[in-house]
């Protein structure tokens, strides 16, 4: 099992087979890597990539914050670029359909995320922002 190293800063932690994930319910602005304006974002996006059904339960804080967790572990630099790819979907959003990511109806979000998957530019960001989304949340016990 991955063991990573507990940040003073971070309080509370549940266990997963993967990096620790903090149990606050609110977003840490003091505490998390993911910065503070792209935590919205981040949120809106990963629910509309994760969206559960069934037994699966959606993408949600928790997951945020284990991304947050797994990107600090990787490499210092990851929680940043990945906070600012959020932000860039998010002014992307704004700019193809004139309204924030977040304030968007799932099916304008899900059609996005579908628009963009298919462009051949969109299509990687698309991925590699998904990617530690999908590796966290579909780690977590508790999620099944």
């Amino acid at each position: 099992m991955l063991e990573m190293p507990r940040s003073p800063r971070i309080t509370g932690t549940t266990k997963v087979a993967h990096p620790t994930v903090p149990t606050a319910a609110s977003h840490p602005a003091d505490r998390a890597s993911i910065d503070p304006a792209a935590w919205r974002s981040a949120l809106a996006l990963a629910e509309a990539i994760v969206p559960g059904g069934g037994d699966v339960r959606r993408a949600d804080e928790d997951t945020l914050r284990g991304v947050a967790a797994l990107l600090e572990h990787t490499h210092s630099y990851l929680a940043p670029v990945w906070s600012k790819a959020a932000i860039a979907l998010d002014h992307l959003a704004i700019a193809q359909s004139g309204h924030r990511f977040r304030n968007l109806s799932r099916e304008r979000q899900q059609a996005l995320l579908q628009r963009w998957s298919r462009d051949p530019a969109l299509a990687a960001v698309l991925q590699a922002f998904a990617f530690p989304i999908k590796f966290v949340h579909f780690d977590r016990m508790d999620v099944y």
